[in-house]
């Protein structure tokens, strides 16, 4: 194969006289640069057909198989597979989306997954690289809760209660629990501050039902940001692919 390689493009021919080519932002990049090294041509040209390369993905608990989102092998489908699938065939790193959908797996509730696909659904929330995703909450002047007045919100401040004693039933729409939201939901809240949560998928308990779904309850949060910007929803207007 001839091929020009730069840190940033690849493009090659092919001995049938093709041409394939490839961006460093591809999910396959890194793949290719080793397959190059091996002088792999077969696995070069393969790497270079996204719709090959969505036939043959595979990292950690989650894999692609003839074109199915697979968890520990079983085949799921649901809107969150379809969009992985859809961000492959477009180019786009689907990392994140893996371990969001890893996570959300290690949620012991099969209740709390649905209503976690039905609140990601509705609200426009990004994913972080380790696969939590951010979401809103408003707090007090001095970044307690507004309810107890106990639990720090500052950031960095990591807050959590039992799992146990989080109301699990999404009908239940006023109870006990650490509350988080959408942007739409913040003008239901009292309080003097917005902050920016993280949350792992494996620790949210409910969806409650009323407010199309704008509200959740979870079991342990992480505080990593103020949201100074009112009720505009910066989140979901922005790329977010950031470890916290």
């Amino acid at each position: 194969m001839h091929y020009i390689l730069t840190k940033t493009t690849f493009t090659g021919v092919t001995e049938n006289h093709r041409t394939i080519s490839m961006s460093s932002d591809h999910p396959n990049w890194h793949d290719l640069y080793e397959s190059i090294l091996d002088k792999d041509w077969d696995e070069v040209e393969e790497l270079c057909d996204m719709s090959l390369a969505v036939e043959r993905y595979g990292k950690g608990k989650v894999s692609v198989v003839n074109g199915v989102v697979q968890y520990k092998g079983q085949d799921i489908h649901n809107s969150m597979t379809t969009r992985i699938l859809d961000m492959m065939r477009e180019g786009f790193d689907i990392d994140p989306m893996c371990s969001f959908l890893e996570n959300m797996m290690d949620n012991p509730s099969r209740r709390s997954i649905r209503d976690l696909y039905r609140f990601m659904e509705h609200n426009s929330l990004p994913i972080t690289e380790d696969g939590c995703f951010l979401a809103y909450k408003k707090v007090s002047l001095n970044f307690t809760d507004v309810h107890t007045g106990k639990n720090d919100n500052s950031v960095g401040s990591v807050v959590q209660m039992d799992r146990k004693d989080v109301e699990d039933d999404p009908d239940t729409t006023c109870s006990s629990g650490l509350h988080f939201c959408s942007i739409d939901y913040l003008s239901h809240f009292g309080g003097s501050h917005i902050v920016i949560l993280k949350i792992n998928p494996a620790d949210v308990v409910s969806v409650p039902t009323d407010y199309n779904n704008a509200k959740g309850r979870c079991c342990y949060y992480k505080v990593v940001g103020v949201h100074n910007d009112g009720y505009n929803d910066t989140l979901s207007n922005k790329v977010v692919n950031i470890n916290f």
